[in-house]
């Protein structure tokens, strides 16, 4: 449904012919552009504010009020959300300037779409970090965003392998996946990535802080020893 969310208007439509040709400046040409470009910041909005709220629902649950999950799980779904949509603002707009139709490159959609997964993976470990209470633990939580990042970028990866091995006929010159079976895949491997990676991040990192909170033993003194 996001794939075509946003239309050109008929007069756009009429004004000229279905090509992507950045040199071309027919309103019908910068019209696709713009509505593939919100569209794909609506696409990418979905995925990211999903994988912000189920991330920071899971840390903000182990936190003993509900208030605070509740919160923690809709400021995730709002940074994520958001981070991919100004991603998406940014490096769709580089995959036309530098796509051309009658020589189309395969790399390009795959960098711009790692390029928004990374986003998302490292606002989604922020948010995963939040939920958990580490508001003035900045070490703690640049590792946890880190790791959310490297998830995503893992999971990008592998996403792009599975897809060429499943199917091996099908080309992806798009900054989003044209078949539904793709869009699938790619959803859900990277969002496994992110959970992994910033998961498992985080609970080192827990461990890591619980340690440093913990309070130190008293001093054993000689009266004590006796």
């Amino acid at each position: 449904m996001t794939l075509n969310f946003f239309r050109p208007t008929p007069r756009e439509i009429g004004s000229g012919v279905a090509a992507y040709t950045p040199t071309d400046n027919t309103p019908y040409l910068l019209a696709k552009r713009r509505v593939a470009i919100q569209n794909a910041a609506l696409h990418y909005g979905i995925l990211g504010a999903s994988v912000g709220l189920a991330l920071g629902m899971a840390g903000g649950s182990l936190r003993p009020s509900v208030k605070n999950a509740v919160a923690c799980a809709l400021g995730g779904a709002s940074a994520c959300g958001a981070g991919a949509v100004i991603a998406s603002l940014v490096f769709v707009p580089v995959f036309f300037n530098y796509y051309h139709h009658d020589q189309p490159s395969l790399l390009l959609p795959v960098l711009i779409r790692g390029a928004i997964f990374v986003v998302i993976g490292s606002m989604a470990g922020l948010s995963l970090a939040l939920g958990l209470g580490w508001k003035f633990s900045a070490a703690p939580m640049a590792r946890v965003a880190l790791a959310g990042a490297t998830g995503a970028l893992c999971g990008a990866i592998a996403n792009e392998v599975v897809y060429a091995l499943a199917f091996p006929l099908a080309r992806s010159e798009s900054p989003i996946p044209s078949e539904p079976a793709s869009r699938l895949l790619a959803h859900l491997v990277v969002a496994v990535s992110i959970a992994i990676g910033a998961g498992w991040n985080a609970r080192k990192s827990d461990l890591s802080v619980a340690s440093q909170d913990r309070p130190s033993p008293p001093p054993v003194t000689g009266d004590d020893s006796r």
